[in-house]
């Protein structure tokens, strides 16, 4: 069987001057996502692994086998030690039942491409690691992932959780500067992890960060991870009402992400890093302590570290609001409108905040600026104020609640 594949896999590198594609996937009783996708993926790739964790008790390995037909497919089981290590096992067994193809797609079961966005031409260029784009469930609108990788046995992911590939031949990571295929996934809810509590995988989370951090102590990933999943742990204990506990995390969270947010940056990745850290010390402040003077100094703070990362300006603004410092908060958004559409990032894109919060946001200002006699004056001598009809035809075409004002109202 595996000759046979590995001559169809020939066949398939041969066949085209285009660089062939290896689709690979790790699962854990994923059957119906699986049902769902990989008639989607058969599509995109010449053949494909699929990494079972040994804990599987449904009829992934049958459904694979089947939906996956006539492309070339194998299929391997392994003991689960973390993320990182799985998705070693998985690089490995790719270069090893597939050393032909060119590239490996790394993607997870809960996600489908939008097919019409592959082309084979982005690979053109044969560089080591390529970017997609990953949209869906975990983040509003897109963001880039490292998730295309060149199929020649010298990749490994550090870490258990929040995982980093590396090149073992160079001991280095992905380049600063990931070249975009301008592929595009979705992902999409009822995954078995989907069905955990949020506090228990932030826990799990933060117990493998603190577990990495034994063995890369200072590491800026895992710091700002430390900080942002305490953040996250705090805000989910709070319908539990363990106020001494909830104090606790948050105040090691501060102290934990203003270090970070004060750290070096380096890599396209760490720099973003940086600025959310920054940004996750002002909601702890703002969330969790109640300091407000705090809490605008941070969003401040992360605003000149990242001017376009908008999750920052819009929290801002919604807390000036809350303070009935309206032309401040009206002056803040007409900042923000003009720096334009924000640039695609890692994680937490900011494209839906300027499409939808700030608009929102904007208009949200202006009427106040309006009733308020004092202020109307200031407002009707605005360059924005003739602008205003246009300001609240985009809040009308937005949904009823985009990005941050979403997930922060």
């Amino acid at each position: 069987m595996l000759a046979l594949a590995c001559l169809m896999q020939l066949a398939c590198a041969v066949a085209s001057d285009l660089p062939s594609l290896l689709v690979a996937m790790l699962a854990r009783d994923e059957e119906q996502l699986l049902r769902k996708h990989l008639p989607l993926w058969r599509d995109i790739g010449d053949c494909f692994v699929l990494g079972l964790d040994s804990r599987n008790q449904d009829a992934s390995e049958e459904i694979a086998s089947e939906l996956l037909v006539p492309k070339p497919a194998q299929v391997f089981h392994f003991d689960f030690e973390g993320f990182g290590s799985a998705k070693t096992r998985l690089l490995q067994e790719c270069h090893q039942r597939f050393p032909l193809v060119h590239y490996v797609l790394l993607v997870e079961p809960d996600m489908f491409p939008v097919v019409s966005t592959f082309h084979r031409e982005a690979l053109s260029q044969r560089e080591s690691v390529y970017a997609i784009h990953r949209s869906g469930k975990e983040s509003r609108g897109e963001r880039l992932a490292d998730c295309v990788f060149r199929n020649d046995g010298l990749w490994h992911f550090k870490f258990r959780v929040h995982e980093t590939p590396v090149r073992r031949a160079e001991g280095s990571g992905v380049p600063e500067r990931i070249s975009d295929t301008g592929w595009s996934v979705v992902e999409i809810s009822g995954s078995v992890r989907d069905g955990q509590s949020r506090a228990l995988k932030v826990r799990d989370e933060l117990r493998l960060v603190k577990e990495d951090l034994k063995d890369y102590p200072g590491h800026p990933r895992l710091t700002y991870y430390a900080g942002a999943l305490r953040y996250d742990l705090a805000m989910e204990l709070r319908e539990e009402g363990d106020g001494p506990k909830i104090q606790a995390l948050a105040k090691k969270a501060v102290k934990v992400l203003a270090r970070r947010s004060r750290e070096g940056a380096g890599s396209e990745e760490h720099t973003q890093q940086q600025s959310a850290a920054a940004y996750f010390c002002a909601r702890s402040y703002l969330d969790l302590l109640g300091n407000n003077q705090k809490a605008e100094q941070w969003f401040r703070t992360t605003m000149k570290l990242e001017p376009d990362f908008l999750y920052a300006r819009v929290a801002l603004i919604q807390m000036l609001f809350r303070q009935q410092r309206f032309s401040e908060a009206f002056k803040e958004a007409v900042d923000a409108t003009k720096l334009g559409r924000p640039r695609l990032r890692l994680f937490m894109d900011s494209g839906p905040l300027h499409v939808c919060d700030i608009p929102l946001l904007s208009s949200k200002a202006i009427y106040y600026m309006y009733i308020n006699a004092t202020l109307r004056p200031e407002l009707q001598s605005h360059p924005v104020w003739p602008q205003r009809a246009r300001l609240l035809a985009a809040s009308a075409a937005c949904e009823l609640a985009g990005g941050d004002s979403a997930e922060r109202s």
